[in-house]
Formats: structure tokens, sequence, C-alpha cells
């Protein structure tokens, strides 16, 4: 499972959104709640902000812990250089105003 952390969320707080191995998205909202996935919601990858590169979450799962750590998911002033493309019942979307919903980090979780 991955772990996606976007700066801002309702409450001007981290936002975290949790990815399983199928590639299925869910945001979690609550520590204590179980995760609900489901093939309506799925994520495709990460998507520069700028440059025209895209880096498909086949790819993604073959990074090493170390690999997301050491990737620079923002910009010097704290800006994200990265977003997700997901596939939303049928639609494919990237996330937009990057700045709060654009991806912090991302790492791998234990399942």
């Amino acid at each position: 499972m991955f772990k996606i952390v976007t700066p801002h969320g309702q409450y001007l707080t981290n936002q975290e959104y949790i990815v399983n191995e199928k590639g299925q998205l869910c945001q979690q909202c609550n520590i204590n709640t179980a995760y609900t996935f489901s093939d309506g919601w799925k994520f495709l990858g990460i998507e520069h902000v700028k440059r025209n590169q895209f880096i498909p979450f086949e790819t993604l799962k073959t990074w090493t812990a170390e690999q997301f750590e050491s990737f620079d998911w923002c910009y010097k002033n704290g800006n994200p250089q990265w977003t997700v493309r997901d596939l939303d019942h049928g639609s494919t979307r990237t996330w937009g105003n990057t700045k709060h919903h654009g991806i912090k980090y991302m790492r791998r979780e234990k399942a």
C-alpha cells in the first residue's frame, strides 16, 4: 500500500490518501476507520505540475522506500511539484490547485 499526503485538507491540515496494490484510492478520514476501496476510484500515477512528465502507478510499484524518500516532491518554497492523475468513475482527472492538492510526499505503507 502507498500513502499520499497533500499539504492541506478540509481543516488546513495534511490530507492523506491510501492506494492499495490494485491502484484503488481511499481517502483516510479517520485513523480508526477501516479503509473502503472500490474500482470506481483508481490511482493512475503522478504528474509533474509544469513539465510534461508522468510516472505511472506500475512504475511507482517498483520503487524502493529509499527512492520515495529521496524524490523531490516539492519545490524549495514548499509547493508541490507533483500531483495525482486518477480515474474517477470513468473520467480521467489531474488534481488541480496543486498548492493545496499536490503531493507533499508519498511513501510505501505496510498493509
